[in-house]
């Protein structure tokens, strides 16, 4: 079964979304802990302790929503660029399908032993909505 078809496909479209921010937001957190780290003003945003806070909050978050594509069966395959892969059957065998955020059909598939960068086309029959 398709993760992508009714309800599903909401989803899938929405929990990709806010990983994708929720990633971004992260390396922006980075960049702010880094020069943060130098020299924190006491009590403000850029404390140590509000810092730990945020990134925790940020990490928890990221987990969540994994956790969810789980559940509707789907893997998350790279939070920053919004990589989802699930099993299903290609020619009698079965391979993972990959979708990757902004797509506006699961184009791709490849076998369970390769990642995305060796997607391939599907071929037009077999493509599904996102």
């Amino acid at each position: 079964v398709s993760p992508f078809i009714g309800s599903k496909k909401v989803s899938v479209r929405v929990i990709a979304r806010d990983l994708v921010g929720k990633f971004q937001q992260l390396l922006e957190f980075k960049e702010l802990y880094r020069h943060a780290a130098g020299a924190p003003q006491p009590g403000g945003e850029g404390t140590p302790k509000k810092l730990e806070e945020s990134f925790n909050k940020l990490i928890r978050d990221l987990r969540y929503h994994e956790t969810e594509l789980e559940q509707i069966g789907c893997v998350l395959k790279d939070a920053q660029r919004g990589i989802v892969d699930y099993y299903s059957e290609l020619d009698e065998r079965l391979v993972c399908l990959c979708w990757q955020f902004g797509e506006p059909e699961v184009n791709h598939w490849h076998e369970l032993y390769e990642g995305d960068e060796e997607r391939k086309p599907l071929p037009v029959a077999s493509r599904l909505d996102a």
